[in-house]
Formats: structure tokens, sequence, C-alpha cells
């Protein structure tokens, strides 16, 4: 369902209806959630992040999750993961392929 069946699962305001999901994307609940234990798990080693490789392979696990990413989308959309790149949002997406 959508529009007032969803809005449980939004940390939206009771007295206030959210007219511009285009300019910053509220995210669900449940996709909250997960993006916190995404930020603890990062707050407690960043250097397994960002800089450390802890695998030997070259890569960090910020690396590994962005490539989990591509191939997620990749499989969604039924194409090769090289032909995915995530950006920031949409503008910089346009600006990259223009």
């Amino acid at each position: 369902g959508f529009g007032h069946v969803l809005l449980k699962e939004f940390s939206f305001p009771t007295d206030w209806t959210n007219l511009n999901q285009g300019s910053y994307g509220a995210c669900p609940k449940v996709v909250q959630a997960a993006r916190q234990r995404y930020q603890e798990d990062m707050d407690s080693n960043p250097e397994a992040y960002f800089r450390t490789n802890f695998s030997g392979d070259g890569r960090t696990k910020f690396a590994d999750l962005v490539d989990d990413a591509r191939k997620a989308v990749a499989r969604y959309l039924d194409v090769d993961v090289d032909t995915v790149v995530l950006v920031e949002n949409a503008s910089h997406g346009i600006n990259v392929v223009l």
C-alpha cells in the first residue's frame, strides 16, 4: 500500500504532512535502524571501514559494503555489476553523465 497506510513506517510528526520526499527522501524506520547499526559498527572501528585492510586483499570494509550494494542493485535490475554506479543523489548522477 501507499499513502496513509505507510505513514506508520516513517518517523514523521503526526501533525505534519510530507510533501517534499524528492528533495530529502526520508527513510522508513526499518532503514533508519539499519543505518544506525552501520553507523555504530563504523564508529566502533573506523580504521576497518576506511583505512585498514584486515583481509590483505587491498579492500576496506566500506569498499566491500559498496560493492555488495552494487551487486544487489545489479541482481535486481538483471544487469552486469560493472554497469552499476552509486552516486550521492540524482543531480550528481546527471552531472556525472552529462
